[in-house]
């Protein structure tokens, strides 16, 4: 066979990329020859894969295929075998052997890998937006959130955010301080703002706790209780007058008040 007359065809239900690396990657231990690869993606009928084999008997194409339907890689292999056109299966038997293996049943859905890393890179997007947007950052682009957390301190602001970025939401968290202005528009964050309220009793203990850790003086306004129920009064007024709905969230684990957060928001339930 002349070497201008090689071609090699990548036949996929998805994007191919994953034939197309393996291809090179051997490719790249034979020099001298000229090949060409041709790519057919998002293959879903028989037909589709009929027309293929027929144009590879005519060209005299090496045939590398990844299904992840089963009954589509049996359908290329008997075509190619009935057409006499070399063909070869990359993923079918390393899909089979880890069946057997994990003894579970592959889901065979095309371009999942795809989906995995489409997933991750939104996951990576929100976490990168979230990191941004915690204690009051950057409040330019707050309005491209997808949440937006306010409450006073130690209202688990920061771990709920970083907790729903994990879950691909992009999240912004602002303290609520009695005396600071707001250069927010509430009324552009409707369907996307919460307001964290809390028992000013468990507050107060909370952040006696915190000074506890860091050395600090037991005494300190920050934990008094009689300042923490004024603050809490004024976060809860602060939160009706710009009509912001409000998730308790005293006692309540992470999960727990993400999922409030979601629920009140009308988001899709948390995605794991």
């Amino acid at each position: 066979m002349k070497s201008e007359n090689l071609r090699i065809y990548i036949v996929s239900d998805a994007t191919g990329e994953t034939a197309e690396k393996v291809i090179l990657s051997v490719l790249a231990q034979f020099k001298g020859n000229s090949v060409e690869i041709q790519k057919f993606t998002k293959v879903s009928t028989p037909e589709e894969i009929k027309e293929i084999i027929k144009k590879a008997t005519h060209s005299n194409a090496f045939v590398v295929y990844t299904f992840a339907q089963k009954w589509f890689r049996n359908l290329i292999t008997r075509e190619a075998e009935i057409q006499r056109v070399y063909a070869f299966d990359i993923i079918g038997p390393l899909v089979d052997r880890f069946s057997q293996y994990l003894s579970k049943k592959p889901q065979e859905l095309p371009g999942a890998q795809h989906v995995m890393d489409a997933e991750y890179f939104k996951r990576i997007e929100a976490i990168e937006y979230t990191v941004k947007h915690d204690d009051g950052q950057n409040p330019e682009t707050i309005y491209d959130a997808d949440i937006v957390l306010m409450g006073v301190s130690r209202t688990s602001k920061t771990p709920l955010s970083i907790y729903l970025s994990h879950e691909t939401w992009k999240v912004a968290n602002i303290p609520l301080v009695k005396g600071i202005e707001y250069n927010i528009d509430f009324k552009k964050l409707s369907g996307k703002i919460v307001g964290l309220t809390i028992d000013p009793v468990y507050l107060s203990d909370i952040r006696k706790a915190r000074l506890k850790i860091i050395g600090n003086n037991m005494n300190s306004e920050y934990a008094n209780l009689k300042n923490v129920y004024e603050e809490i009064l004024f976060s809860n007024e602060f939160f009706r007058k710009h009509k912001i709905p409000i998730v308790d969230v005293t006692k309540k684990s992470i999960e727990e008040s993400a999922s409030e957060i979601l629920k009140t928001l009308k988001k899709d339930k948390i995605r794991f």
